[in-house]
C-alpha cells in the first residue's frame, strides 16, 4: 500500500480470468489531490472504489464462465516503476450459456485532447458470451449497452471526497517512452468483435497475480 501523489501517473491494471487464462486492461490516471485531505488517500483507498464501481459492469459483459478478479495499481510518472499494490474483488460474469472463443473481445475506442500527439487509447473487453453474439457474428444491443457503461465507467474521473475536498483520478492516454499523456474525453464502443492473439488457446496463458 502507498499514498497517492499529487500530479503522478498512475497504471491500473484490471484482471479477468477463464479457466486458465488470464486477461488484463491496462489503464492509466492522473491524480489531483487536495493538500487538506488527512489522512492522505492511498493506493488501497482508491483500488477498493475502483473495483466497487467497476467489477458489475465488467461482470455484466462477461460469459458466467468468466470473471472479474481485481485490480494492480502502480505510479508510473514521474517515477517510472514506482510501488506496486494488488487488491481483489472477485466478482462472477452474468451473461449466460457457451463462452466466445476467448481471444475474442469486445472493443472500446476511447478519444483523447490530443495533447502531445496522442489521439486515441483502445481497451479489449474479454470473454464475451456466445449469447451476446447475435447476426452475422457481431455483438449484440444489449452487450452494446452493457460495454458503453463500462466505456463511460472507464472514461470518467474516480473522485474520492472528505467534506469539501477531493482527491480525483483523472483517466488519460499515456506512452511510457516519452512519459507524454492527454485526456481522455470520450469512450465509444465499437460495433464489432475485436481479437487478443495473447488470449487464445495457443501457447503459454497469462497469469493473475490476484
Amino acid at each position: 500500500m502507498f499514498n497517492i501523489l499529487n500530479d503522478a501517473i498512475y497504471e491500473l491494471r484490471i484482471y479477468c480470468t477463464m479457466g486458465a487464462q488470464t486477461a488484463i486492461n491496462v489503464r492509466h490516471y492522473r491524480a489531483t489531490i487536495d493538500s487538506a485531505i488527512s489522512p492522505p488517500k492511498t493506493s488501497r483507498d482508491f483500488m477498493d472504489f475502483i473495483n466497487t464501481t467497476i467489477s458489475p459492469l465488467y461482470s455484466n459483459v462477461m460469459s458466467e464462465a468468466a470473471g472479474y478478479q481485481g485490480l494492480a495499481m502502480q505510479e508510473v510518472s514521474p517515477q517510472p516503476n514506482g510501488p506496486l499494490d494488488y487488491r481483489a474483488s472477485p466478482t462472477p460474469g452474468t451473461i449466460p450459456g457457451d463462452s466466445l472463443p476467448t481471444q475474442t473481445c469486445g472493443l472500446i475506442a476511447f478519444g483523447t485532447s490530443g495533447t502531445n500527439g496522442i489521439n486515441k487509447s483502445m481497451a479489449y473487453i474479454p470473454f464475451p458470451a456466445e449469447f451476446s453474439n447475435v447476426g452475422f457474428g457481431l455483438p449484440g444491443p444489449l452487450y452494446q449497452a452493457a460495454l458503453g457503461l463500462l466505456g463511460d465507467a472507464l472514461a470518467s474521473n474516480f473522485v474520492m471526497s472528505q467534506g469539501t475536498h477531493n482527491a480525483t483520478l483523472t483517466p488519460v492516454a499515456f506512452r511510457r517512452g516519452t512519459q507524454t499523456s492527454a485526456n481522455i474525453t470520450s469512450a465509444r464502443p465499437r460495433a464489432n468483435w475485436a481479437t487478443q492473439r495473447s488470449r487464445g488457446g495457443f501457447g503459454k496463458h497469462n497469469a493473475s497475480p490476484i
